[in-house]
């Protein structure tokens, strides 16, 4: 939205010092950790949550902060959005352990195919 891309502007505009924008995103990271854990009513969780996707996200885009980028973001979804979120970190669990038994039947397939080859057996000694 526009006033949320003038207000990012204003931002960069009046620090002379990156590092003073990096404090307010910092600020920003330790207010969502904190309306994680605490008792902070959801309306203003959702406010938060919705002015760090518009405001602080893009702003650590700008700057190339991607940590700081990725769990403004995460944190917001989380609270903006917990069913999904839900649902996406359990596709995601899922999709990792499929991932890791496809690696170890692909590793077990490589070692019996390198110990197939006469050439390779020869040059490692075995």
């Amino acid at each position: 939205d526009d006033s949320s891309r003038v207000l990012r502007e204003y931002m960069v505009a009046a620090s002379r010092d990156h590092r003073a924008v990096l404090v307010i995103l910092s600020d920003r990271l330790l207010k969502l950790r904190q309306d994680q854990a605490g008792d902070v009513p959801l309306y203003l969780q959702h406010l938060r949550a919705l002015e760090s996707l518009q405001v602080h996200a893009p702003l650590a885009h700008a700057l190339g902060v991607g940590k700081f980028l990725w769990e403004l973001e995460d944190l917001s979804f989380r609270t903006l959005f917990p069913g999904s979120y839900s649902s996406l970190e359990d596709w995601q669990r899922q999709l990792w352990e499929e991932s890791e038994e496809m690696m170890e039947e692909a590793k077990v397939e490589v070692l019996a195919s390198l110990n197939r080859n006469e050439y390779l057996v020869a040059r490692a000694g075995r």
